[in-house]
């Protein structure tokens, strides 16, 4: 029996690893943004990836074990906001290619959802649920934290899902 067990550890040891190659050539329920340089992002299998215009090898951005989604290019393609799922609550977080590292926006006690950038790339625009009406469109300066309410319809937007646009904000019905 020893012997049987060495000869398996053995072997096992010669072998080469192998990993696992996923080739995507199309897919439902992505999310997808292009930077001003030409990289992609997506959100795909629960995490944040870059993949570059041409195709080729996607590099995850967030390890992390929370399901992330809806990744958005800052103007200036140095940031990623992307929305995660955590306790049961939709958050915001920013990474940033310069340190590596993703931070949070807010303070994760409000359903902030679909991050989109305010052309200046200082201030992400989202919606919320922080006033308890349903979602509004909220503004956050990044730098302070300090955000603001910049829609206030009674009982939320009647059932209507607020979409963030380039520029103006708009209800899908």
């Amino acid at each position: 029996m020893v012997s049987r067990v060495l000869a398996v550890v053995a072997v096992a040891l010669t072998c080469p690893i192998v990993q696992a190659q996923v080739v995507l050539t199309e897919g439902t329920n992505l999310s997808v943004d292009v930077a001003g340089d030409g990289r992609i992002v997506t959100d795909l299998l629960g995490g944040i990836w870059i993949v570059p215009l041409t195709g080729g090898e996607a590099v995850p951005i967030d390890r992390g074990l929370e399901p992330a989604q809806r990744p958005r290019w800052s103007p200036d393609n140095k940031k990623i906001a992307f929305q995660v799922r955590t306790n049961g609550r939709d958050r915001l977080r920013v990474y940033d290619f310069a340190t590596k590292l993703s931070s949070a926006v807010g303070d994760g006690a409000h359903h902030d959802q679909q991050p989109s950038w305010h052309p200046d790339g200082t201030r992400l625009v989202f919606a919320s649920d922080r006033k308890a009406t349903g979602l509004d469109i909220w503004e956050s300066d990044l730098a302070t934290g300090l955000s603001w309410r910049l829609t206030a319809l009674p009982d939320g937007p009647a059932g209507r899902q607020p979409r963030l646009v380039a520029g103006p904000v708009v209800f899908k019905d």
